[in-house]
């Protein structure tokens, strides 16, 4: 070490290092501040190019050039009207005096700055709309809100000196003030035009009734012209059909509380009667003192019919035109009450016609229909006007005898309809030689509710037909216990549900799709039982019996593992789902949805390959009960259908709550779709209902093509008939199938 560096003062550290952080905090403001210069030198630079840009024009204008831009200048700024010059983002590019005052721009501010700034959010976005709906609009006019809430009049047009202002596209804007005798005309003319382009009529009249002003509607509606009904009263569109007590209401609503509204049917010009939906509101006008009263009405023929179409379907068999098993039920408790109260009797008869599927199976459901249609007459010539005649189902029919004097008469009345069914019935085809069985159950002997009767009639008309059939019988408490058909019948389907692979036997009937006929696209399961030396035992012969004597449940899921096993035997494709018909019975329990689950667990299955099957009448009957089943059924993957649609109560409001993802049309409807225009509008009327609620549509029994292309042609979605195919055993219906992919 040298001599010399024993003169040098010891290095301290910390001054070191604040020394080196003061150095770096200098840098970095001097840094900054040097940034700060660079971009004030750009600001400048951009306005001497733009102060050089502005010589050079006036370089190149001549004198005359320079007064005529002059004096164009001076007509802008002068204009007594509010001018603005816009490029296409609303930047303001000149604007005159008068726009300053109006738009409420300060002087020294507004150029370059954006329209929408001075204006309400909407109205700006409005004007931007307008310029990017057509860069290049033809004048257009419209309001414009300032923030103040102030109102002016705007016209927009493509600024044809764009050039002035460079190569942007820009747009010059004229605005003025409205006055309020323009704005009330304005709302005159827009309230004028409201009422005249309404559908609905409008009529009103002053003080005293008198029609002061109606609109087009309201003579498209009742047929007369404004001139016939100016200073007319309104009784002059009168129907006749209402009381004075109700117009009396009516006006004594509108005294009290302004207003009145409801159905009210009137008379057109041509004498025809409607019904409308009317609305009457009371108007006083504070500046004359005069007092209005405005009607605002509707035809509502068309929904009317349309409601009695619904109802019809609700309470009316489409088949024979007879009460349904809903209406059954309600005029059944009424007579009941009506009996109960006087202390009177009534007869509850169970009708079914004997053979009858005969017929179906060999002639087809068109036959079957004509004899029931028959059968209807002939029940009908013999039932009073106040008693009824239904149909509730199949060939089983229900009448029901009010005011029974003697139990005599009720027996004269069965041997009566007994002698009438038993007639031959005549058709193009064959003469068809039927009978009748007949239950008879009395009120108040045999029981005092309407369950009770109909349980019982049914159970003596079974005791008809084990007695040989072609009679009637009465209920008779001890024989009740004596029905060896129906004992032997609950041992069997017992003994099925022991053993489904030996007595049990499934029936597939295709479900096509209605856009390729050709198609197979899923399967419908019939259920039928092998008897004695292995005859089949159809379901019409059981299933009633099985649900009255709490076997249906067990049958049930029989059935469903037996088409497991076929399912697992047969192989079919597994886009393809098989439906499933289940019994409400089956809810009960809530245990259904596991014990399905675990059978097709059992077979390696999803429950989503099925589909399941609940009626119309059952779902209204139970729907508290099965609702949240079938919720969770479909949850699974599995889609809900509900069968025979049309035979029972369900309306539209209720329709759109249930679970349920298709309608499946009774073939009622059907078999007589190519016979009868009323039919036809219920089934387009069903259609459109379901497109409307997004349900598929499923219709079934379809036997001609003439029925296949006119559901074809009103969008139905899934058919099913013997015109595909009639149920077939699984050996037949997935070899048809197999063949059918294999073609494809």
């Amino acid at each position: 070490m040298s001599a010399n560096n024993h003169h040098l003062p010891p290095m301290d550290a910390d001054q070191l290092l604040q020394d080196v952080t003061a150095f770096r905090e200098e840098n970095a403001r001097l840094k900054d501040l040097v940034e700060k210069l660079q971009g004030q030198l750009n600001v400048l630079e951009l306005q001497v190019c733009e102060l050089e840009a502005d010589a050079l024009i006036q370089e190149q204008l001549t004198g005359q050039d320079l007064q005529q831009s002059a004096a164009l200048e001076a007509l802008f700024q002068q204009a007594p009207v509010g001018l603005v010059v816009l490029d296409s983002h609303l930047d303001i590019l000149a604007v005159n005096a008068f726009a300053r005052q109006l738009l409420k721009i300060n002087h020294d501010t507004g150029v370059r700055q954006n329209l929408r700034k001075y204006l309400k959010k909407e109205s700006g976005l409005a004007l931007l709309q307008q310029l990017s709906r057509n860069s290049n609009p033809e004048q257009q006019t419209s309001i414009l809100m300032l923030n103040n809430g102030q109102l002016l009049e705007q016209h927009l047009a493509p600024h044809e000196a764009a050039g002035y202002f460079g190569p942007r596209t820009t747009y010059l804007l004229a605005v003025r003030n409205i006055t309020p005798a323009e704005l009330s005309s304005q709302s005159l003319f827009l309230a004028n035009t409201v009422i005249e382009q309404m559908r609905e009529a409008v009529c009103i009249t002053d003080a005293r009734g008198k029609i002061v002003r109606v609109n087009q509607a309201f003579c498209e509606i009742t047929g007369y012209s404004s001139q016939e009904v100016i200073g007319q009263n309104p009784r002059m569109l009168n129907s006749g059909r209402h009381t004075l007590d109700f117009y009396r209401d009516l006006w004594e609503q509108i005294h009290h509380h302004g207003w009145w509204a409801g159905e009210i049917w009137n008379r057109r010009k041509n004498g025809e009667v409607y019904p409308e939906w009317l609305m009457i509101s009371r108007i006083h006008d504070e500046m004359s003192g005069q007092t209005f009263y405005a009607g605002i009405f509707s035809d509502i023929t068309d929904r009317k019919e349309h409601q009695e179409q619904l109802d019809r379907l609700a309470f009316y068999d489409s088949l024979t035109g007879l009460p349904n098993r809903t209406l059954m039920h309600q005029f059944l408790d009424v007579q009941i009450s009506h009996a109960r109260h006087r202390q009177g009797k009534l007869a509850v008869f169970f009708l079914d016609l004997d053979k009858f599927k005969e017929v179906n199976d060999h002639y087809g459901h068109a036959e079957g229909d004509h004899i029931l249609r028959e059968a209807t007459q002939r029940i009908v010539a013999l039932v009073r006007e106040s008693d009824m005649a239904c149909r509730i189902g199949g060939d089983e029919f229900v009448v029901i005898l009010s005011g029974l004097q003697d139990e005599a008469l009720a027996h004269n009345k069965a041997e009566e309809l007994v002698k009438a069914l038993s007639r031959s019935y005549e058709t193009r085809k064959a003469t068809h030689r039927l009978s009748a069985s007949v239950g008879i159950a009395l009120y108040p002997v045999h029981g005092d509710n309407s369950e009770d009767l109909l349980r019982r009639a049914d159970a003596a008309m079974y005791q008809a037909k084990h007695k040989g059939r072609n009679t009637w019988e009465l209920f008779n408490p001890d024989q009740e216990a004596q029905l060896v058909s129906s004992n032997e019948m609950v041992a069997l389907m017992w003994q099925a549900c022991q053993n489904p692979a030996e007595l049990i036997e499934l029936h597939y009937q295709p479900i096509r799709n209605a856009r390729h006929p050709d198609k197979t696209q899923e399967f419908e399961a019939l259920v039928r039982l092998r008897g004695e030396q292995q005859a089949l035992i159809y379901p019409d012969q059981f299933i009633e019996i099985a649900e009255q004597k709490g076997v249906i449940s067990a049958l049930g899921l029989a059935l469903f593992e037996k088409c497991c096993m076929d399912l697992t035997h047969y192989r079919i494709e597994k886009d393809q789902r098989i439906c499933i018909n289940l019994s409400p019975v089956q809810f009960r329990s809530g245990e259904l949805l596991e014990k399905l689950s675990q059978i097709a667990a059992r077979y390696q299955l999803p429950l989503s390959r099925f589909n399941f099957e609940v009626t119309e009448t059952a779902m209204m009957q139970g729907l508290s009960q099965i609702s949240e089943t079938l919720d969770r059924l479909r949850d699974l993957g599995c889609q809900i259908f509900l069968d025979d649609f049309g035979t029972g109560f369900a309306s539209l409001s209720i329709l759109k709550s249930l679970p349920v993802d298709a309608l499946k049309v009774d073939r009622s409807f059907i078999h007589e779709l190519e016979h009868s225009e009323e039919t036809r509008s219920l089934v387009r009327a069903m259609l459109a209902m379901a497109q409307a609620l997004g349900l598929k549509t499923v219709i079934e029994g379809i036997e001609t093509t003439w029925q296949l292309n006119w559901l074809q042609n009103h969008q139905a979605d899934l058919l099913q008939g013997y015109l595909f195919s009639k149920p077939l055993p699984p050996h037949l219906a997935f070899k048809e199938q197999a063949d059918e992919s294999a073609g494809h």
